[in-house]
């Protein structure tokens, strides 16, 4: 028996989109919803009755969980991703099973290779930030975070997210889709209900801010420091997978093949971003308003950027060599 699970918010049109795709592989998915988000507030349940009367009843079974005992963001995703695993592995004793989170979603390959064996795989998905075709050229093109073990080994710390003690499915990799189906409204719910809340600050959740990141194609956390310098790869038609394919066939408003303008436009707006987040957004208001950000591409906006990013490099060069005496 195979069990699919996973955590999720708000996210509807993707979670169907997963069990449509593992549909043919998949005995049962397993979706775990929780009573508080993780920033702690109150939250409606999306899933409870959503696949009722539906085709999809027959499989899908959705768990409530109480995370409220948990007293900080990151404790309240660990707890909730243990309690989905616990579950998991108590109503169904010898079977293998997913556990990822939502946006994390092995291949076809990747889980028919795991599940000839009883052990637990990490598996690659590269990640896509905001468009299912936008591709992180960083080390998130490396993600491998989401499990698939089996219910009778022993349950892993934080469902072995972080383990480096396993082995790891490369080939035929699956997808992460990161912030993908989301308008500016939800990535800012987002924002306001995940674990992250060193980034949940009032500038990157407006329309203009991720309009600006939209239009230049960059990772609109910043990351200018990476080797990719916070851009992102527009793939085309010709470069998606057989995964990619699937998912375009029922939301082809989940990419964009647009040309996204010349390399030294892309990376001024990076820069101009990641500034951003080395202030942690406490921009003066004056500064950092959302009729400055539509004009991101102005001489004086990004001298100030450059300047304040040169400004924040050096004071963390200053700060190291006073610790390290």
């Amino acid at each position: 028996m195979i069990v699919d699970s996973f955590n999720a918010n708000d996210e509807v049109d993707l979670a169907i989109f997963r069990i449509r795709y593992l549909w043919h592989l998949v005995d049962k998915f397993v979706i775990g919803e929780a009573n508080i988000t993780h920033s702690g507030s109150r939250k409606s349940a999306k899933f409870s009755h959503l696949f009722e009367g539906t085709p999809f009843e027959e499989k899908v079974e959705v768990v409530k969980l109480d995370i409220a005992l948990a007293d900080d963001p990151f404790s309240r995703d660990i707890l909730q991703r243990e309690l989905l695993v616990s579950w998991v592995t108590n109503k169904y004793p010898n079977s293998h099973y997913i556990n990822s989170d939502l946006d994390e979603i092995p291949s076809h390959a990747q889980l028919q290779e795991s599940t000839r064996f009883i052990e637990t795989f990490h598996f690659l998905t590269p990640t896509y930030f905001r468009f299912a075709n936008w591709a992180a050229l960083d080390s998130h093109s490396k993600w491998s975070r989401g499990i698939i073990s089996h219910s009778s080994l022993p349950v892993r710390k934080n469902g072995g997210r972080f383990d480096k003690n396993v082995k790891y499915l490369v080939d035929d990799p699956g997808l992460h889709l990161s912030y993908v189906g989301r308008n500016w409204q939800q990535i800012a719910s987002k924002f306001s209900d995940f674990a992250h809340q060193e980034l949940n600050f009032e500038i990157i959740k407006s329309k203009a801010f991720l309009d600006y990141c939209n239009l230049h194609a960059i990772d609109h956390l910043g990351r200018f420091d990476t080797n990719s310098f916070g851009l992102l790869k527009v793939l085309t038609h010709q470069e998606l997978t057989p995964m990619h394919n699937f998912l375009l066939e029922s939301h082809k408003e989940f990419f964009d093949f647009r040309i996204s303008g010349p390399r030294s436009k892309r990376l001024l707006a990076s820069l101009v971003v990641s500034s951003i987040f080395f202030y942690k957004g406490n921009w003066k208001r004056e500064v950092i308003s959302d009729a400055f950000i539509k004009r991101g591409d102005s001489p004086t906006f990004l001298l100030i950027a450059t300047l304040l990013l040169c400004y924040s490099f050096a004071r963390l060069l200053v700060r190291r060599f006073i610790n390290s005496r």
